[in-house]
């Protein structure tokens, strides 16, 4: 249960709002330099997940916006990229990241899942995405399987997910 809802306001602010104070001051500069405006969102934000639903809100409130956005200004030559990401190593997002009570975690007995990457290899992919100028950037790749099998067979992914998140709490 979460003990304190100002986690949510939070989260938005922290989530989507500054995506959003990040693009509309940048677009006339984008714009004028045919640039790509990313956005780093997560799995959460086209999948929701138990246990972290004010997250997994701001991230599909983040989706939409870069959806839109990704219309508005596409005939001025601006792109738009989702790097929808697992989890990261080597960062401090665990330890940073709230709990029920709305605040810091701190440190965490868990362990990354075998699914989660390096920031090397986040980066390189987003780099690379940026140049192929794509619309959705899955990393690793194959969380876009997760995402079909949500919109076809919502039922079996909410399956696959509740247990893997059950195998994480562990």
């Amino acid at each position: 249960e979460v003990e304190d809802l100002g986690l949510f306001r939070k989260l938005m602010e922290v989530n989507y709002l500054g995506a959003v104070y990040c693009a509309h001051p940048a677009l006339p500069y984008l714009k004028e330099s045919g640039g790509v405006f990313i956005a780093i969102s997560s799995i959460q934000g086209k999948v929701g997940v138990p246990l972290h639903t004010g997250y997994s809100a701001a991230k599909h409130a983040l989706q939409g916006f870069c959806d839109a956005l990704r219309m508005e200004v596409e005939a001025d030559g601006v792109g738009v990229m989702a790097v929808l990401l697992h989890w990261l190593r080597g960062t401090e997002l665990r330890k940073n990241a709230f709990g029920g009570d709305g605040q810091a975690l701190g440190e965490s007995s868990r362990k990354h899942s075998k699914e989660s990457v390096t920031l090397e290899e986040a980066s390189r992919a987003i780099m690379l995405g940026m140049i192929k100028r794509e619309r959705q950037l899955y990393i690793p790749k194959k969380l876009k399987y997760l995402v079909a099998a949500n919109a076809l067979w919502p039922k079996l992914a909410e399956r696959v997910v509740k247990g893997k998140v059950g195998r994480e709490d562990k």
